[in-house]
């Protein structure tokens, strides 16, 4: 985790029946998971740190995509160009 926060998925992950355990580096007692897998209804995984990784077990039947973050830092949209 850089910056205090970072998105992931994993393709590799993704199987009938899987369960996956997500291992996040260089994460703090403050990291928190959010499945954002639909953008509409982002919630909390439960997740356990310990030595500066932040571990947490989901079904992986399907893909799904997370953020962890710590609270230090947010990435905010910016301007670009009209569309």
């Amino acid at each position: 985790m850089i910056n205090g926060q970072v998105g992931f998925r994993d393709l590799f992950s993704v199987g009938q029946n899987d369960i996956t355990e997500f291992l996040v580096g260089n994460s703090n007692e403050h990291t928190r998971i959010l499945d954002v897998t639909s953008h509409s209804d982002p919630f909390i995984i439960s997740s356990i740190h310990t030595n500066g990784q932040t571990k947490f077990v989901v079904p992986t039947d399907s893909l799904r995509e997370f953020v962890a973050f710590d609270g230090s830092a947010y990435f905010y949209p910016g301007y670009v160009g009209p569309v």
